[in-house]
């Protein structure tokens, strides 16, 4: 268990963990279930840096900046980079080969680009709002990886009860 969780939070943030032997796939695979806890213990600080940046008085304009850099810095920017590489491929893709060569490139796109502008302009919005709104908004962007851990564990359940024997065979582009 302890190994599992130090592979998702070496995954996740940028948090330099040396173990003996390295992570592999397989350890990748197996932490999974600890991704939904490694980011509400992301959003944990980042609502702990906010809070004393308040305690502080600075300027909400400054707190948004500042408690964004922290989640980029932290995640290294997994998140963000997923981000663009979804709206560049679902954006500018017309076939599943098209949508995944796109995905695959390392290059942002105009696709990507508005998406990332717009997220962080949402993020920007929500500390506006008001304190609770601030820490709700970092919370469930974290916390919303329980429901996506729940649908993963749902359609493994589904594959494995029709014969599949690995859950990536049975998802199919729709054509």
């Amino acid at each position: 268990m302890t190994r599992r969780l130090m592979t998702a939070i070496a995954f996740l943030t940028r948090i330099p963990i040396n173990p003996e032997p390295p992570f592999d796939g397989e350890d990748v695979a197996r932490s999974t279930v600890f991704f939904p806890l490694v980011g509400c213990l992301m959003a944990a600080l980042q609502v702990a840096v906010l809070y004393g940046l308040q305690g502080l008085a600075v300027p909400p304009v400054l707190q948004a900046v500042i408690v964004t850099i922290i989640m980029v810095l932290l995640g290294g920017g997994l998140h963000q980079d997923g981000l663009a590489d979804m709206a560049d491929g679902f954006g500018g893709g017309m076939t599943r080969d098209d949508v995944l060569r796109i995905m695959r490139d390392s290059t942002i796109g105009t696709y990507g680009g508005l998406a990332l502008i717009l997220s962080m302009a949402a993020n920007r919005v929500a500390f506006n709002t008001g304190s609770p709104c601030r820490c709700l908004a970092m919370v469930n962007r974290r916390c919303s990886h329980l429901a996506l851990l729940y649908l993963s564990c749902l359609a493994y359940a589904l594959c494995a009860q029709s014969g599949y024997r690995r859950f990536n065979h049975s998802i199919h582009w729709p054509e």
